[in-house]
């Protein structure tokens, strides 16, 4: 709550305790997403290498004790970290590993993030066409699940894609459509 509120200082604190009794309790599932979620406040405060450390840490304790989920979100954290510090080549491996993961146990909006990840990441190496693909695979599966500001980001990133490309007409379209779906829910771009 505190971290979704930028409250980052609390949302420290109150991770860092729920660490410290998932350790003396021995609960490896509440230390795990502890840790993933106290690696996501060192991301929002650009402490790159801090929450490198702890995502790894979760993703190895949610492998280890067979949670996909768990570890799939970890990766995701890995590929938004690593692609912060455009350390591209490491964050398409986390989103590609994320992405199979989230497929192989049927969480469709992890899938369609992932891709989203991907095409982020295939955009800042100049990949585009890898990136049309993944940002269109990111929206169909937004829209098929109904969840609207990933199908606006999916449509952004398409724009900057086909932009990149000097496919101008597709790019304006892409980014109408985006922004139509900004208005209707009201995000304020």
């Amino acid at each position: 709550m505190y971290k979704n509120q930028d409250d980052l200082e609390k949302a420290e604190s109150h991770y860092r305790l729920a660490i410290k009794v998932a350790t003396e309790t021995e609960d490896e599932g509440v230390l795990a997403t502890a840790l993933d979620d106290l690696g996501g406040v060192y991301h929002r405060k650009a402490e790159y290498r801090e929450a490198e450390y702890l995502y790894e840490q979760a993703q190895e304790i949610h492998t280890r004790t067979g949670n996909g989920l768990g570890t799939a979100e970890a990766l995701d954290g890995l590929g938004e970290t690593y692609r912060a510090q455009s350390r591209n080549e490491e964050a398409e491996k986390a989103f590609g590993a994320a992405h199979e993961i989230h497929s192989r146990i049927g969480n469709d909006l992890g899938a369609a993030n992932a891709f989203q990840g991907l095409g982020n990441t295939y955009r800042a190496r100049s990949r585009n066409e890898e990136a049309e693909k993944a940002f269109s695979a990111a929206h169909e599966i937004h829209c098929r699940v109904g969840n609207d500001l990933g199908a606006a980001n999916a449509l952004d990133g398409l724009g900057e894609t086909y932009r990149a490309r000097s496919r101008n007409e597709e790019a304006e379209k892409a980014f109408s459509g985006a922004y139509e779906i900004h208005c209707r829910i009201g995000n304020d771009l």
